[in-house]
């Protein structure tokens, strides 16, 4: 029903496919999350099991079969069988590794008494699922932005220097994706020394031993004299700082993409190149 449904979302409504499989994630994220919240030592398969499986297959139909086609849609015909394995192959690796790292979560736990263990196997689930809606919503955008860059710089140009200008842009988006990271990377291993050194003193470890727990943090070390509980504080703020050097650098990206929203609305210009006549050849 879902897989249905999600053809009739492409094909009557124009949903874009990742809009789909985004969704899609999100309702099997639901699902896994009240197998957490439902999960007990004596459960009622019509209240506690159902519904949970029901959300969660719901949304694993919205999901699939959308990422499946979208994978196969643009292929020749003749290429449509091994994009396809490929797909199925990615498929089957994910869930052979995803079981062995559940597997590897539970351990020995059986009973009663591993009920949290089953309920942080659960939620880590519910965050992988999370994770893949955002990455569909993402590639939303990155396919808004490739094909009509790499469309743009081919129509502007001569039918003889196509190929010259879909090499240009390709040379500048894998420079993009090599000075990207690069520095994403600069900006988190900057400010993060930074934002620990602030969460520190904010958690009431004096100023100069919170000097002293950042200089050894990239190595693992200083924080092995404090007490209990400063040294919970420092486990609690060295995620935190971290996470705030990453939004700082996740900000910077999105103002980049926005500012180079700009040039590319005023510069880039759709153009067509008639075919040469045979007395112009």
């Amino acid at each position: 029903m879902a897989a249905t449904a999600s053809e009739t979302l492409q094909r009557r409504f124009r949903i874009p496919a990742g809009v789909i499989a985004a969704v899609g994630s999100a309702i099997a994220s639901a699902g896994i999350l009240l197998f957490a919240v439902l999960l007990h030592n004596d459960p009622n398969y019509a209240s506690g099991v159902l519904p949970c499986r029901l959300l969660f297959g719901f949304g694993a139909g919205l999901t699939l079969p959308t990422v499946v086609s979208s994978a196969t849609v643009g292929l020749r015909p003749e290429q449509a069988a091994t994009g396809s394995a490929i797909v199925t192959m990615s498929t089957q690796i994910g869930s052979v590794v995803g079981i062995s790292i559940l597997g590897a979560m539970l351990g020995t736990a059986s009973g009663g008494a591993s009920l949290k263990t089953y309920r942080h196997a659960w939620l880590v689930t519910m965050a992988v699922m999370a994770v893949a809606g955002v990455v569909s919503v993402a590639a939303i955008g990155a396919g808004l932005l490739t094909a009509p860059s790499t469309a743009a710089a081919v129509n502007s140009v001569p039918p003889q220097q196509e190929g010259m200008a879909a090499a240009a842009v390709n040379m500048a988006r894998q420079l993009g994706t090599v000075l990207g990271p690069s520095v994403l990377g600069t900006v988190v291993t900057s400010r993060f020394p930074r934002n620990l050194h602030d969460r520190l003193v904010e958690a009431g470890i004096p100023s100069p031993r919170a000097d002293r727990i950042v200089e050894g943090a990239p190595h693992g070390g200083g924080a092995t004299d404090l007490p209990a509980s400063l040294a919970r504080a420092v486990g609690t703020a060295v995620p935190k700082a971290f996470t705030d050097a990453v939004h700082l650098g996740n900000v910077i990206g999105g103002v980049v993409l926005i500012v180079m929203a700009v040039p590319a609305l005023l510069f880039v210009r759709h153009k067509v190149h008639s075919p040469r006549t045979s007395a112009e050849a």
